[in-house]
């Protein structure tokens, strides 16, 4: 059963979780993207959600500049040898090489809603 929900706003962005856990089919459990994020200096929003697919909103500030329509991604189970630790399976935003087959940019609403449902 696929739940798509809508987050209503900017305005709300500090009042989220930021990490929410939910269990796969095989009852593992997979930590997912999170809400709200900051990365390279722009706070990104999860306005639309389905099992397999979001759309972000990148805000400088307060000013929405561009929406990112991805498809999410399962990085599995694995033991990093530089932190000496085992990491769990928990979803991933597409990496810079994915950008054009798992990710988009798109500058309108419009746009982002039909490459969302598109993919």
């Amino acid at each position: 059963m696929v739940t798509e929900y809508i987050i209503g706003g900017a305005m709300y962005w500090n009042q989220l979780f930021l990490f929410r856990s939910v269990k796969t089919q095989n009852n593992r459990e997979v930590k997912k993207l999170p809400v709200v994020f900051q990365k390279y200096g722009y706070r990104y929003v999860q306005l639309r959600r389905s099992a397999k697919k979001a759309i972000y909103g990148i805000y400088e500030g307060d000013r929405l500049i561009e929406y990112e329509v991805i498809k999410i991604r399962i990085r599995l189970k694995r033991f990093n040898q530089l932190l000496n630790r085992i990491e769990y399976e928990k979803e991933v935003y597409p990496s810079k090489g994915q950008w054009g087959i798992s990710g988009w940019s798109l500058f309108s609403w419009e746009k982002a809603l039909e490459k969302y449902n598109q993919i």
